[in-house]
C-alpha cells in the first residue's frame, strides 16, 4: 500500500546463493520494467549519477559487512526526470558474525531536497547582500550590528534543514582560545562534516583529496566519527576551515556552521 504511491521501494540480497530481489515499488520508483530488468545491487548503484556513486557502499563493501547508513544521491529516470533518493542499507550476520545478506530501503525525497536547496540559495543571496561579517556590500560602508550566518538544524538524524543565525558583532570581539577550540572540535561529528561539505558543494572525494585522506576514511568519519583516528578528524576539520567553513558553539551546546567565502582555499 505504501509503495503504491511510487515514493519508496526495497531490495534484498542473500550472499550465499547471490539471490537478489527488488520490490515492485522499487521498479516503479526507478522507472524500470520488472519483466526485463534483473534485480542487482550493482545495477542500483550504477543508475545513480556518477558523481554521487562514491556515497554508496559497493557490492564488495556489503559482502565484507560494511554499510554506510543513509545517503542522499541523485538519479535520472529513463524518462529523463531527475530524482533525489535517500538510500539506506543494512547488513545481516550469521551467529558467528559473518555477513550473510543485505537489504535496503530507497525513498524519493526530491520535493524535500528541492525545498532545502531553495532555502540554501536564499541564505547565500543574503550573504551576498550583507556579507559574512555583517558588512552590507550594497548599502554603504557601515557595518551591520547583527550579521547573519546559516546553521544546520538537527532533528536527531542529521542536518535536516537550515536556518539563519543572527548574532552581535561583540560575539567575535574576543575569539575563543585553544581550550575552547579543543572542546568545540571534540563536538564536531559526521553530521557537521556533511553540512560543511554541502555549503562548499564538495563531494566526499573532494574532501578526501583536499585533506590528503582516503575516500574510505572520509566515509567512515561521516558515518561513525568516533571510530576514526583523531588525526584524520583534525585534518578534515582544518581543511574545511581553510576552505572557508566556520564552526562555532551556540547556546545550548549546538554547533553552528557558516561559510566565509573570502577565505583562502
Amino acid at each position: 500500500m505504501i509503495e503504491s504511491h511510487g515514493l519508496t521501494g526495497t531490495w534484498g540480497w542473500q550472499f550465499a546463493d547471490n539471490q537478489q530481489v527488488w520490490s515492485s515499488g522499487l521498479y516503479h520508483l526507478l522507472g524500470l520494467d520488472p519483466r526485463t530488468t534483473r534485480p542487482s545491487y550493482e545495477l542500483l548503484v550504477g543508475l545513480v549519477l556518477t558523481e554521487d556513486r562514491a556515497k554508496l557502499a559497493t557490492g564488495a563493501d556489503l559482502i565484507q559487512g560494511t554499510a554506510l547508513g543513509s545517503q542522499t544521491v541523485r538519479f535520472r529516470r529513463p524518462d529523463g526526470a531527475m530524482r533525489v533518493l535517500s538510500v539506506r542499507n543494512e547488513i545481516y550476520f550469521d551467529p558467528d558474525g559473518r555477513p550473510r545478506g543485505a537489504a535496503g530501503v530507497v525513498l524519493d525525497v526530491t520535493d524535500h531536497e528541492s525545498l532545502r536547496q531553495a532555502r540554501l540559495v536564499d541564505q547565500r543571496r543574503s550573504r551576498v547582500l550583507f556579507g559574512d561579517e555583517g558588512t552590507p556590500s550594497l548599502f554603504g560602508d557601515a557595518a551591520l550590528p547583527f550579521p547573519e550566518a546559516p546553521v544546520p538544524v538537527d532533528s536527531g538524524g542529521g542536518a535536516e534543514d537550515w536556518a539563519g543565525l543572527t548574532r552581535s558583532l561583540e560575539a567575535d570581539a574576543h575569539p575563543p582560545g585553544p581550550p575552547f577550540d579543543e572542546a568545540l572540535d571534540g563536538g564536531i561529528d559526521g553530521r557537521h562534516l556533511r553540512a560543511a561539505r554541502a555549503l562548499l558543494d564538495w563531494s566526499m572525494t573532494d574532501l578526501a583529496k583536499a585533506a590528503g585522506l582516503s575516500l574510505s576514511t572520509v566515509k567512515r568519519m561521516e558515518e561513525h566519527l568516533d571510530n576514526t583516528a583523531q588525526q584524520s578528524r583534525h585534518k578534515a576539520v582544518e581543511t574545511l576551515r581553510k576552505a572557508g567553513i566556520r564552526f562555532s558553539r551556540l547556546d545550548g551546546g549546538v554547533i553552528g556552521i557558516g561559510h566565509r567565502e573570502e577565505a583562502s582555499t
